[in-house]
């Protein structure tokens, strides 16, 4: 990934996304860690606390605990999709947060569950 294609704030997303899969212990980077970082961030509204109680609820059978983790994360295929789009959105400009929220605006599955829990309904 070319991250001299993204700006400093969303440099700082995805390295929020990477601190919340280290939280959480788990072995790749997520688009629920991506949620959380946004959040983090400001590009929604909600308590970041909160969300990460949710991303637990969530993930807790579905994604593992690892004792040791990488060096480097791994993003996961839904989170390899969700940069894709948001460079798309960006066309030959900078991938700015903005883009990185409206992409993941068309995620499914436990980042919806969590926005919809925590009332946020995204159009």
């Amino acid at each position: 990934m070319n991250l001299e294609r993204y700006s400093p704030d969303a440099r700082q997303v995805l390295q929020y996304a990477e601190e919340e899969a280290r939280a959480f212990r788990h072995g790749q980077i997520g688009t629920h860690h991506f949620l959380i970082a946004l959040i983090r961030a400001g590009a929604f509204p909600g308590d970041e606390r909160e969300a990460r109680l949710y991303v637990r609820e969530a993930t807790f059978e579905l994604e593992p605990r690892l004792d040791q983790l990488p060096e480097r994360l791994p993003f996961s295929y839904g989170s390899k999709q969700l940069l894709a789009r948001a460079e798309q959105y960006a066309g030959a400009g900078p991938v700015t947060t903005a883009h990185l929220a409206e992409s993941i605006k068309h995620q499914s599955g436990h980042v919806v569950s969590v926005l919809h829990r925590m009332g946020i309904f995204l159009a």
